[in-house]
């Protein structure tokens, strides 16, 4: 059993100012490539409370995660099968109160193309 880390490429926007950080790899068994779980990990750091909503993108629309309402310094973590969307591009926009009060993205999205193997691990943070 030989495992290959191979980090995920993220494409953020805005890519500067960017209201969260985002990063994530996938740890692929080399003697046997099957996909394996899609792991997001969750961390409030922005001062209000945020929502994240994580759906699929490409090739089809599909709500994948929508991680509730957390307060400052809250965390939550959701856990899929990977299998369900090998080589789609998925979708994270990050939603907190704006002007008013109203919540708003302000443009913070952030896009990503999941490998067909492996155990997938994305962490984000929101920081505004």
């Amino acid at each position: 059993m030989a495992i290959t880390v191979n980090p995920l490429e993220f494409d953020i926007r805005p890519r500067e100012g960017s209201c969260f950080t985002i990063s994530g790899d996938a740890a692929v068994d080399t003697a046997n490539p099957v996909p394996g779980k899609l792991n997001i990990n969750l961390t409030n750091s922005a001062g209000k409370w945020i929502k994240l909503v994580v759906e699929g993108f490409y090739p089809s629309w599909t709500s994948i995660w929508p991680s509730g309402e957390l307060q400052d310094s809250q965390s939550a973590n959701y856990s899929t099968q990977l299998q369900y969307y090998t080589g789609w591009t998925i979708k994270f926009t990050r939603w907190a109160p704006g002007f008013l009060g109203i919540p708003g993205n302000a443009g913070g999205e952030a896009y990503v193309t999941l490998p067909n193997a492996g155990d997938v691990t994305i962490n984000v943070t929101v920081t505004s």
